[in-house]
Order: structure tokens, then C-alpha cells, then sequence
């Protein structure tokens, strides 16, 4: 039996979640990632069609997710596993 119902999490997340914490949070992205905003885009748009092209798994990570590979990928060819 389901004793509670489920919400997704994004509609408690934002609940103190206020403009300035948006702009704020928008420029820190921006600011840390030191790449135009449309390379996340086009980044998060193509790891998604390769997803629907390829299929998927159960293991597999999709979606803007995926797209932190590349992140991950030059902070380790830069500094190592063990950073």
C-alpha cells in the first residue's frame, strides 16, 4: 500500500528557493565554468540525443547530467584522479 504520495522533489526544493538565490546561483555557474552559457546547452543537447540514438541502460547517466562529464573530464586531465 502507498502511504504517501509522491512529489517530485523540485516542488519542495524551490519552496525558499527566491529570485535573488536564482540570479546569484545563475551568475556563480557562469562565473565558475568560464565557458559561454550556450556550450552547456549544446553540450546537454547532444549527450541527450546520443542517449536517444544509442539507448540506454541501467547504469547509464543522462540528461544535463551527462553533460558534468565534460567538466570532470578536464579537471582530471588536468590534475589527476586524485586532484
Amino acid at each position: 500500500m502507498l502511504h504517501a504520495i509522491m512529489k517530485p522533489k523540485i516542488l519542495t526544493t524551490l519552496r525558499g528557493f527566491r529570485r535573488d538565490d536564482f540570479v546569484a546561483d545563475a551568475i556563480a555557474g557562469v562565473i565558475a565554468s568560464r565557458v559561454p552559457p550556450g556550450a552547456g546547452l549544446l553540450t546537454a543537447i547532444v549527450a541527450i540525443f546520443l542517449l536517444a540514438t544509442l539507448g540506454g541502460n541501467s547504469v547509464q547517466i543522462g540528461g544535463v547530467t551527462g553533460a558534468f562529464i565534460v567538466v570532470v573530464a578536464g579537471v582530471v586531465a588536468t590534475h589527476g584522479l586524485t586532484g
